[in-house]
């Protein structure tokens, strides 16, 4: 059985995994935000936007929650690159505890 310091490094990169995927996904709301809009407007329901969003951007599920939870209002250019050291920071913590867990 793992320790509670392992357990908790394991855990951690679980989760900055899942935050570095979903945070890649909202940086493609925020390069084609308007592609984003036609495809999200032109669905039935939510459900068609989820897959509609799957299909145009060539995500998963989780990460086309993530876009479509995204407040369009605040993709403002300081939003847009914060974004991106959102993800550098996620990718970084990954690779920092992948060797931390190998």
């Amino acid at each position: 059985m793992a320790s509670d310091p392992e357990h908790t490094r394991v855990m951690r990169l679980t989760d900055a995994r899942t935050r570095a995927h979903a945070m890649r996904a909202i940086g493609l709301v925020a390069d084609d935000p308007r592609g984003f809009l036609e495809v999200v407007l032109g669905a039935a329901d939510s459900a068609a936007a989820l897959v509609a969003v799957q299909q145009r951007y060539g995500v998963d599920e989780l990460q086309s929650v993530a876009m479509v939870d995204v407040q369009l209002r605040r993709m403002s250019v300081q939003a847009r690159e914060q974004i991106v050291q959102w993800v550098r920071d996620a990718d970084a913590l990954v690779a920092e505890l992948e060797v931390a867990t190998d």
